[in-house]
């Protein structure tokens, strides 16, 4: 039984697998002016800011604390911002509030029956 379950579980990866592939040329063939990235190509293009080679783009690791510290700058600077709303922008919660208030009459007045 666990090695039908083995063997079934092979031959579906092996299906993904071949599907990979066909999908690999037919992308190939669609942008042949396109090279397609080795595997440590796209290792080095997605990796951790700080891990990144210096040929990337610049930036290593100071570049990437330097960013995070000035993410933690704009939380601290908003801290004591107050947020302006026009009046526009409540004009739906106005609506709901109506709204409940006469349904809240509504149910009074039934009540009363």
């Amino acid at each position: 039984m666990f090695d039908m379950r083995l063997a079934l579980l092979d031959a579906k990866l092996d299906a993904v697998h071949k599907g990979e592939l066909v999908l690999l040329s037919t992308l190939a063939s669609c942008f042949p002016d396109r090279q397609i990235m080795s595997q440590d190509d796209f290792i080095t293009q997605v990796a951790w800011p700080g891990d990144q080679a210096h040929s990337c783009g610049g930036g290593g690791t100071s570049a990437g604390a330097q960013a995070m510290e000035e993410d933690g700058n704009e939380e601290d600077s908003d801290v004591g911002t107050e947020i302006v709303e026009d009046e526009d922008s409540n004009v739906g919660t106005e609506i709901i509030e109506t709204e409940v208030e006469e349904n809240d009459v509504d149910e009074d007045e039934e009540d009363d029956d």
